[in-house]
C-alpha cells in the first residue's frame, strides 16, 4: 500500500508550476487591459435635452367702458410660442359664451389683450381669459363686472288733473325699467312757489326746486310698476289752493349698487275752475 501511494504520487503532475502559470496568464491580462485604457481615450456621450417651453401666462384683468350696450374685456398673456387667446363670459361662472378665437405671436414678455362685447343694461357678467400654444392651454382667473341700468321711464296719469285730489292722495305714476333694479322717485315743487305758498321760509343760494316727497319701488325688466309718491301733508294743505302747479319729477334707477343716469318729467296740475253762482 505504501508503494503503490508512492508510485500514483511520482506519476502525478507537479501542482506548482502549473498555479505560477495561471498566476502569470492572469497578471498579464490584467496589465494588457490597464495598459490599452490608458492608451486609447474613452468618451461619455450625454444627450442634451432642451428646456421644455410653458403653456401660456394669464391673467384676466378688469373690464372697461362698460357702457352704451357693450363692455371691454381685457387680460394679459405671455405666449412664449405663437397660439390664440379667447375670452368666454356669461351670468355666471359657467359662462356659455365665447369670443372668436384670436391668433397671438409668440413672446416672452407681456402682451395685453382685450375684446369687446354686447351686454344688456343692470346686468352681472362673469368673464375668463383662455390661451392657448403648442405646450398646452391656460386658463385666467374668474372676473365679474356690472353693468349700469338705463334710466328709469316716467308715466303719469295726472297731466292736466285736479290739484286737491293729487295733493291728498298722492302724485300717481308708472314706472318702466329696461332691468330689474330699484327706482326712487322723488317730486319737487319750484323753489318761488314753495316760499311764496310758506311751504319753506327760504332756500339755499342757488336751488331752484323743494322737495316735497319720495318714494323707492322695486321693478322687474320691461314692465310697467304703479308708484304714488305722497306730499309732505302741511306742503299739500298750502299748495292745494293755488290755481296751476308745476310739478318736476326725477328718478333714477339702481342695480347691483350702480346708479342710473337721472330721468326727468314734468307734470302739471290745475285747481278745479269756480263754481259758478
Amino acid at each position: 500500500m505504501l508503494r503503490q501511494t508512492a508510485k500514483r504520487s511520482e506519476q502525478s503532475p507537479p501542482a506548482t508550476p502549473t498555479a505560477v502559470r495561471r498566476t502569470i496568464r492572469t497578471a498579464t491580462l490584467a496589465f494588457a487591459c490597464a495598459a490599452s485604457l490608458a492608451v486609447v481615450p474613452t468618451t461619455l456621450a450625454v444627450a442634451a435635452t432642451a428646456p421644455k417651453i410653458p403653456a401660456p401666462y394669464v391673467t384676466t384683468d378688469d373690464a372697461s367702458d362698460a357702457v352704451g350696450g357693450y363692455a371691454t374685456l381685457n387680460g394679459t398673456i405671455k405666449t412664449y410660442l405663437s397660439g390664440t387667446f379667447y375670452f368666454r363670459y356669461g351670468p355666471t361662472s359657467a359662462y356659455g359664451t365665447n369670443t372668436p378665437p384670436t391668433p397671438i405671436s409668440a413672446a416672452s414678455a407681456a402682451a395685453l389683450e382685450e375684446e369687446t362685447i354686447p351686454v344688456a343694461p343692470g346686468g352681472e357678467y362673469h368673464y375668463q381669459l383662455v390661451a392657448s400654444n403648442k405646450t398646452g392651454t391656460t386658463y385666467g382667473n374668474d372676473q365679474v363686472f356690472f353693468t349700469p341700468p338705463d334710466a328709469p321711464t316716467i308715466g303719469s296719469a295726472v297731466d292736466n288733473a285736479f290739484l286737491p285730489s293729487v295733493l291728498s292722495g298722492g302724485v300717481p305714476l308708472l314706472l318702466r325699467l329696461d332691468s330689474a333694479g330699484t327706482i326712487t322717485v322723488q317730486v319737487y315743487v319750484p323753489a318761488s312757489v314753495a316760499i311764496a305758498n310758506h311751504v319753506v321760509s327760504s332756500v339755499p343760494t342757488g336751488d331752484k326746486l323743494v322737495l316735497l316727497g319720495s318714494s323707492r319701488v322695486n321693478v322687474n325688466p320691461f314692465q310697467l310698476a304703479y308708484d304714488s309718491v305722497s306730499i309732505v301733508p302741511g306742503a299739500a294743505k298750502r299748495l292745494s289752493k293755488v290755481g296751476q302747479l308745476t310739478l318736476t319729477v326725477q328718478a333714477t334707477a339702481e342695480a347691483n349698487g350702480i346708479i342710473s343716469d337721472l330721468a326727468t318729467k314734468t307734470i302739471v296740475l290745475k285747481n278745479r275752475p269756480a263754481t259758478a253762482s
